[in-house]
C-alpha cells in the first residue's frame, strides 16, 4: 500500500535506519508501509513526535486511507514552557490565562482548554469582554486572537495578519491569495461572540490550474460569493450560496492534493473534495463522504 506523508511545515521524517527531509507544502511517498514513524518539527520548536498508524486523529496529524493509499497530514506540534500568568474577571467569572512558549491556557473553574499555535509566542495581551476572556498574541503565522467562553468553556482562534481590539471586539485583516485584502468585525455582547460584518475585494476569478484551491479557500473564509462566482452555470442554478456554508459546514484547514482535489477538515471529520473542471469553473463536486 502507498504511504503519502503531507507537511504543511518543514520537518524531519525518520523511520528505522531511514530519514528524509520534508519541505513545507511538499511531501513524502512510500511503496511499503513503514513500520515507525517519526517526525522532527524544523524551526518550531524541539518536540517530535511518533505517527501511530492505527490512530487516525491526533493534534499532530490526520490519516486518511483513499482509493489504496493512506495519506497522513501533518497539522500541528506542541512545546510546554510557561511564559506568562494571568489572571481575568470575565463579568464576575474568574480565568487564569498561561501564555506560554508555543501555547496559551485558559483555566475556569473546573475546565482548562489549551490551545497550541505550533510556533514560538511573542507578546502577549489579555483581558476581556462581558464573560469572553481573550488572549491576544503574535507568532511565525501572523497575530492571534484567542476567545474563551467562561460559561460554556468553549474557546476559539482567530488568525491574521493583523487583529485590531476595539470597544466591542476585535477586527481580523488578512491578505489570502487572490483577494487585494479582507477584514471579519466581530462583536461581544451578553449573549456572546458574533460575527458582525465581513468586508472581502476578490481579484476575480483565479486560474483553473489552482481553482480548486480557491474555491475551498473561499468557503474556509466565509466568501461565499467569491466561490459561488466559480461555479459553473449548471452547478450555480441548483446550489445557492447559502446551500455551499450547509454543505461544506465550518472548515478549519485544507490542503490542495492536485489541481482537483483537497482534503479538508469539516466540523472534525477529515474530507477529501474532488471537482471537475470546464472551461474554467466548477461543474461538479463529490467528497469521499458520498
Amino acid at each position: 500500500m502507498t504511504t503519502i506523508i503531507y507537511s504543511a511545515y518543514d520537518c524531519l521524517v525518520k523511520g528505522e535506519g531511514w530519514q528524509e527531509n520534508l519541505d513545507q507544502n511538499q511531501h513524502l511517498s512510500f511503496d511499503d508501509l513503514p513500520q515507525k514513524i517519526w517526525v522532527y518539527p524544523l524551526s518550531r520548536g524541539k518536540i517530535a513526535f511518533e505517527i501511530d498508524l492505527s490512530k487516525h486523529d491526533s493534534a499532530f496529524y490526520r490519516i486518511v486511507k483513499k482509493e489504496g493509499k493512506t495519506l497522513i497530514f501533518l497539522i500541528d506540534g506542541i512545546s510546554a514552557q510557561n511564559v506568562k500568568v494571568f489572571d481575568i474577571n470575565a463579568d464576575g467569572q474568574k480565568c487564569k490565562i498561561e501564555i506560554e512558549s508555543e501555547r496559551v491556557v485558559f483555566s475556569s473553574a473546573d475546565n482548562k482548554k489549551i490551545i497550541s499555535l505550533g510556533s514560538q509566542i511573542s507578546g502577549g495581551t489579555c483581558g476581556a469582554f462581558y464573560h469572553i476572556a481573550y488572549a491576544k498574541v503574535a507568532c511565525k503565522g501572523g497575530e492571534y486572537l484567542l476567545a474563551y467562553n467562561t460559561k460554556t468553556a468553549v474557546a476559539k482562534a482567530f488568525c491574521g495578519e493583523r487583529i485590531t481590539l476595539t470597544d466591542e471586539g476585535f477586527v481580523v485583516s488578512i491578505t489570502p491569495q487572490n483577494y487585494e485584502d479582507a477584514t471579519q468585525e466581530y462583536i461581544v455582547t451578553k449573549a456572546g461572540l458574533k460575527l458582525k460584518k465581513q468586508n472581502f475585494s476578490s481579484l476575480g476569478l483565479p486560474p483553473e490550474h489552482s481553482l480548486s484551491f480557491q474555491f475551498m479557500s473561499a468557503i474556509k473564509l466565509g466568501d461565499l460569493q467569491s466561490a459561488h462566482a466559480m461555479l459553473a452555470p449548471s452547478l450555480k442554478e441548483n446550489l445557492l450560496e447559502e446551500q455551499l456554508k450547509i454543505y461544506f459546514g465550518e472548515i478549519s484547514y485544507i490542503y490542495p492534493l492536485n489541481q482537483t482535489s483537497v482534503f479538508a477538515i469539516s466540523g472534525g471529520k477529515n474530507i477529501i473534495y474532488t471537482f471537475s473542471i470546464d472551461g474554467g469553473l466548477i461543474c461538479d463536486i463529490n467528497d469521499n463522504q458520498n
